[in-house]
């Protein structure tokens, strides 16, 4: 029901999104809030990101993929319509703080408690197992600053599934300091125009997460890999992205192991989605909560 409250009216833009104020704008798109004046409360339960035209042979695979999604920890998209010159998306308004924001104002700029660490590993593999599983879908851009979190309800929810894409994948997109070495390998033997054809798969977002993982532990832009010469290393095979990193002694030896299988090299020996949500620690962590 949760689904077709969101987006119900929302079809007829023009009548019923009203009251439109700038939230703020990445490098792709800017974003509102707004309010649905056809509802009867008319709370503000939308945000309208508006997208321009030129960046739409990067998005249009991803906008219609994003319209077919329905999970409790992936932000709604309820529509899509053209607007002059630009492209608009009418999605759910998500209450909480940006994810990256949320963890540098903790002290040291870190998550001390594991069982809040593992809450929201939890909602990161479910969502991507959703996606790897039931659509077969990329998201490209696994990031804390693509996440919105709510420390009081605890809810976790990815938003930014514009630029998804069915799998295998071959064009390089995300965050530099996210990417999978797999990602930036296809990227490299394109550029040089090898003859063989390089693709990577769903397995490209564990790798993002795992950086996520690093970040919540050690604290944000405190990886190894953020310094270019190092990420160079990671991705030709000739370092491994936590070989100088120290561990902290109050985090459980269960987490780290976990971070060391997110930041396989390796796609195929890497953990996935469903590995990640059926683990016995975080299964086990989860349930001392409840």
């Amino acid at each position: 029901m949760w689904k077709n409250s969101i987006c119900r009216y929302a079809d007829d833009p023009h009548r019923c999104i009203k009251n439109v104020k700038f939230i703020g704008e990445g490098g792709y798109n800017k974003v509102y809030s707004a309010t649905n004046i056809c509802k009867p409360k008319r709370k503000p339960i939308l945000a309208k990101r508006i997208m321009n035209k030129k960046n739409l042979p990067s998005v249009l695979e991803g906008i219609y993929c994003a319209k077919k999604l329905h999970h409790p920890n992936i932000v709604r998209t309820c529509k899509t319509y053209p607007e002059k010159n630009k492209l608009v998306s009418i999605q759910e308004l998500v209450q909480g703080y940006n994810l990256e924001d949320y963890v540098d104002n903790q002290p040291g700029h870190r998550l001390d408690d594991p069982r809040r660490i593992a809450s929201i590993l939890y909602q990161y593999g479910k969502a991507l197992n959703y996606l790897h599983t039931r659509h077969r879908l990329i998201h490209r851009d696994i990031k804390t600053e693509n996440s919105i979190y709510n420390p009081q309800t605890g809810h976790l929810t990815v938003i930014d599934c514009d630029f998804a894409v069915k799998t295998p994948a071959q064009r390089r997109y995300g965050t530099t300091c996210f990417l999978a070495p797999e990602v930036e390998m296809c990227h490299v033997k394109t550029h040089k125009k090898q003859k063989t054809k390089c693709y990577y798969g769903t397995q490209a977002d564990m790798w993002s997460l795992g950086m996520i993982l690093f970040e919540l532990i050690h604290g944000v832009n405190s990886s190894p890999v953020h310094n270019y010469n190092y990420l160079h290393d990671v991705y030709s095979g000739k370092k491994h992205p936590l070989q100088t990193v120290y561990k902290r002694n109050d985090i459980p030896e269960a987490l780290y192991r976990i971070l060391y299988r997110l930041l396989e090299v390796d796609p195929r020996k890497r953990m996935t989605a469903k590995q990640l949500i059926h683990h016995p620690w975080i299964k086990k962590t989860l349930r001392r909560i409840d």
